[in-house]
């Protein structure tokens, strides 16, 4: 992982220490003038909510790699890296109300993916015939740390005699991703390889609907992009559809389908990376309130 990652990483911590810094500081408050209830699905004594979600995502990659070195594009397919895999994957957020405060890694690797190439080609500095044994890895990690803004907020029913209010909610969030990836494809004469870091602020907006007082639906979608300029451009489309079911108090299941599509490319000529696909795939976790 490259150095900007591991600063980004450092904030979790942070986050996690602020987290516990606003309890502290609102849950005398929220004892002595409890808020009326809403119907929003709140299992938490103060104003601030700290939720801690570590989950699995069954990542599928895929796409079209090209390497430093020259040569052609070459599907992940034919290099045998679209093999799904788990990957582990955290999100830590802190809200309130309105504001929603949220930290995010994912991690992919797969590594020596042997296949024999069906016809001859050359990807980076590695030229193969048909026939010849070609071995690839993949590590791949996202970030990323973004604000919220709850913006709407409709109940969809009346509360009868004790019931739960249905309520739907609408959020604008904005934010910076990062990419970490790297990749290496190697014959018995030559090895290609390519070791890239990528930043782009994103934009979106996340729906949710509290179906009951234990059980919540919600996606999000967002879009990033950049560009220097230059050589150097990152675009992606983050799309995840979930939910969350509460067996206990305060500790919710998890799970869904996320999809992220980009582009990530650099440099020019006999010196380009280019990766165009996506990966996506079931996530199953949990989800931990404070």
């Amino acid at each position: 992982m490259t150095r900007p990652l591991l600063r980004a990483c450092a904030v979790l911590p942070a986050l996690v220490l602020t987290a516990g810094h606003a309890r502290g500081q609102v849950a005398q408050k929220a004892v002595e003038s409890p808020k009326p209830d809403d119907g929003r699905v709140f299992k938490s004594q103060s104003d601030w909510v700290l939720l801690i979600e570590p989950s699995m995502w069954y990542q599928c990659p895929g796409g079209e790699l090209r390497l430093p070195g020259g040569g052609d594009k070459m599907g992940f397919k034919e290099l045998n890296l679209d093999s799904p895999r788990p990957s582990p994957t955290i999100e830590v957020s802190l809200r309130d109300d309105k504001w929603r405060f949220v930290f995010g890694a994912s991690q992919f690797a797969t590594d020596d993916r042997g296949v024999i190439a069906e016809s001859p080609g050359r990807i980076g500095d590695v030229a193969f015939a048909a026939g010849d044994a070609l071995s690839s890895s993949m590590d791949y990690t996202t970030v990323e740390m973004s604000a919220g803004y709850d913006f709407f907020r409709r109940q969809l029913s009346v509360r009868k005699q004790g019931g739960f209010n249905y309520v739907a909610n609408a959020e604008v969030l904005g934010g910076i991703r990062l990419h970490d990836v790297s990749f290496d494809v190697s014959s018995a004469a030559a090895t290609a390889s390519a070791d890239q870091f990528f930043a782009e602020p994103f934009a979106g907006l996340r729906f949710g609907v509290d179906l009951a007082e234990d059980f919540s639906i919600d996606v999000t979608v967002t879009l990033g992009a950049f560009s220097d300029g230059g050589g150097r451009q990152a675009f992606s489309w983050d799309s995840v559809a979930g939910f969350r079911w509460y067996p206990v108090r305060n500790v919710a299941v998890q799970g869904g389908y996320r999809q992220l599509a980009l582009s990530l490319s650099s440099g020019d000529g006999a010196d380009e990376f280019e990766w165009t696909g996506a990966t996506a795939g079931l996530f199953v976790g949990l989800s931990i309130m404070y």
